[in-house]
This record gives C-alpha cells, structure tokens and sequence, in this order.
C-alpha cells in the first residue's frame, strides 16, 4: 500500500471556515413572480463540497498520482472553494443589481405604455365623437332640406287651395246671380 493513501488528510474542520452555508435557495416565489426572501448563494449550494478522503481518491483516480493529506493541491482545492464563494456572493449581487434594474424600467415602460395608451384612447373617442358628431350634423341637414322642400310644397298646395276656393266663391256667386235673375 503507498504511504499517500494511509494519510488521513486535513483537519475535519479544514473546510469550515470557507463562507456561509445559508442552506437552499429560494430564489423567485412562483405565485407572485417576486424575489422571495434573499439569501446569498455559496459554493456548496451549487456543487457539493467534497470531503478530503473524496478529494484525495478523485485525484487519484483521475490522475494515477496519490495525494497525501498534507498535499498542497488540497489547499489549492480549499482557496478555489472560497474564489468560488466569492463569486457566488459577486453573482448574487449582480444579479439583485439587475432585478432592480428591470423592475425600474418594467415601471417606467408600464407607465409610459399607460400614458401612450389613454392618449390614443381619447384621440380615438375625440375621433369617433367627431365622426358621429359630423354623421348627425350631415342628417340634422338632410332633414332640414326635407323640411323645406315640404314646407314649399305646402305653400304650393295652400296658394292652390286659395285659387280654388276663390274659383269656388266666384262660381257661387254666379250661380246665384243665375239663380236670382232666373227666378225673378
């Protein structure tokens, strides 16, 4: 047996000083599409941290080389975990940075899109207002003109009915004459 694998490697306690372990992401809450609580990711939550005994045998299996527990590849291993924590913790910054930013600007569209929206709404009612407006002045017109034609026809026919009448008179008139001069 090689003396690297009877090495028992680091510390238990080697890795726990390397950030937060704030337990899962909530991440969004679907119900609302809101940011839930925040919570700041860490390395482990997105690839398991490996033990060193792990450590040491995935090295050695991928590698043919044994690692001794006091090997520097496993402090290699221990700041790559903290540079990983570190940009988790740069990522989830970036990222609440970026969801204020989108909501900002979701708001400021929302509210020009709002703006933009109840102008073309009263331009159209001013339009269609007018267009019905202008429909019944053309038929408050027409009817006008109707009415004149019927109030000329009237005259027409009341300037008639007097002719007529005053023939009728007249005709009266001479058949009384006839009459009186027939009978005396």
């Amino acid at each position: 047996m090689n003396p690297y694998e009877q090495d028992p490697g680091p510390p238990p306690d080697f890795y726990d000083d390397l950030g937060p372990d704030n337990g899962p992401d909530h991440g969004f809450d679907d119900r609302d599409n809101a940011p839930a609580a925040r919570s700041r990711l860490s390395a482990d939550q997105i690839l398991p941290r490996l033990s060193p005994e792990e450590l040491r045998r995935a090295l050695m299996c991928d590698t043919d080389i044994p690692v001794s527990r006091d090997d520097p590849v496993l402090l290699i291993y221990g700041m790559h975990r903290l540079s990983l924590n570190e940009q988790a913790i740069v990522i989830d910054a970036l990222l609440a940075k970026m969801r204020e930013e989108i909501e900002a600007t979701t708001t400021q569209v929302t509210a020009e899109m709002s703006q933009a929206l109840s102008e073309l709404i009263r331009a159209v009612k001013d339009h269609l207002s007018s267009n019905t407006l202008n429909a019944r002045l053309k038929a408050m017109q027409e009817a006008a003109v109707v009415g004149n034609e019927a109030v000329t026809g009237m005259r027409r026919m009341v300037r008639w009915a007097a002719l007529i009448t005053t023939l009728n008179i007249m005709a009266a008139g001479v058949v009384l004459a006839v009459l009186t001069v027939s009978l005396s």
